[in-house]
């Protein structure tokens, strides 16, 4: 049988009555295709007086999608403010704690973020612009949400910036030039760096076979973004340029370090550092001289310090595991 759209509860009847009030009965609900929302009407408390409005998208003969928010009057729901939205689909909405006692909603759209802050009845926008995808972090450990967005999948140079608290509201950071579409990120995760210092970490697959952790730190209001390049010690890379172990893979003139190894950065001994996968390469003992690749975690600062080893063995091209240790 066909596929139909989820039916409404008593609630979300109410909703969708009042709702035809305004705009008639020909509109047609959105639903956020990805994050833990799945509803068209999503219910939060936006101007913090205790009780929750209702937000919901919608369309009329399928134009651009617009935002329509409602508040409970007695048993029913009254329509109180609606404004455009964006182009394309809902992708995913969060709500976020951007400073004290002030809550945003952060929507992802087809191809752009927009942050919006409910005051006095009236949306207010604080902030658009292109945008594959978003991570919401708290980067800089102030308390308060921030918004890591990534772009440029639509024109090839991939970037990465940040929206953050700052004494004068939300800001944005300058952008970063990052390695790899949104689409190509394997795993990200919040952790510290060898002193102490918070930062992100994100593992992406950047060309077919080819990895690389990028890491991404606040300082003074800037973001910055650094890879294995940054905290190795010198003396190993130029053991590697004389043909030691440490294999530091070079793609392209920006001499980005890379594995050949699907691995992701973990937090080895749960001491809340993130430990970053590091690869090695050792000749094997085989009929045709296979080199087999091996995976070191390391702790990452401004100093190395060796970690509790995770090693794996890749030898051909099925890179089957060959053996793991503590």
């Amino acid at each position: 049988s066909l596929m139909q759209p989820p039916s409404l509860n008593e609630e979300q009847a109410k909703l969708n009555s009042a709702l035809t009030e305004v705009i008639g009965e020909n509109f047609r609900l959105h639903y956020p295709s990805t994050g833990g929302t799945n509803s068209a009407f999503i219910f939060y408390d936006l101007d913090d007086d205790g009780e929750e409005e209702a937000i919901t998208f919608y369309s009329v003969n399928d134009d651009n999608i617009r935002i329509n928010i409602l508040e409970k009057n007695g048993e029913n729901w009254v329509s109180i403010y609606e404004a455009a939205g964006a182009s394309g689909e809902v992708e995913d909405v969060r709500f976020i704690e951007t400073a004290e006692d002030e809550h945003c909603l952060a929507v992802k759209w087809d191809q752009e973020v927009g942050v919006y802050r409910f005051e006095n009845q009236r949306l207010e926008t604080l902030y658009s612009a292109p945008c594959d995808g978003m991570s919401i972090v708290d980067i800089n450990d102030d308390g308060y949400d921030d918004i890591m967005t990534f772009s440029g999948g639509y024109i090839g140079r991939y970037s990465a910036a940040l929206l953050f608290h700052s004494e004068e509201g939300l800001t944005a950071t300058d952008s970063v030039n990052i390695s790899t579409p949104y689409s190509g990120i394997m795993m990200s995760q919040k952790g510290l760096l060898l002193e102490g210092k918070p930062a992100y970490f994100v593992d992406s697959e950047i060309y077919e076979g080819i990895y690389l952790t990028e890491v991404f730190t606040v300082k003074d209001g800037r973001l910055r973004r650094e890879t294995l390049a940054n905290y190795l010690p010198k003396e190993a890379k130029e053991d590697n340029e004389a043909g030691s172990v440490i294999v530091i893979s070079k793609y392209g003139k920006r001499g980005i370090y890379a594995r050949n190894t699907a691995v992701c950065c973990a937090d080895i001994d749960d001491d809340g550092i993130i430990e970053m996968p590091v690869e090695y390469r050792e000749e094997a003992a085989t009929s045709d001289n296979t080199d087999i690749f091996f995976i070191d975690y390391i702790k990452c600062g401004e100093t190395k310090e060796e970690s509790h080893s995770v090693c794996f063995g890749f030898a051909g091209k099925d890179r089957e595991t060959e053996s793991q240790r503590d």
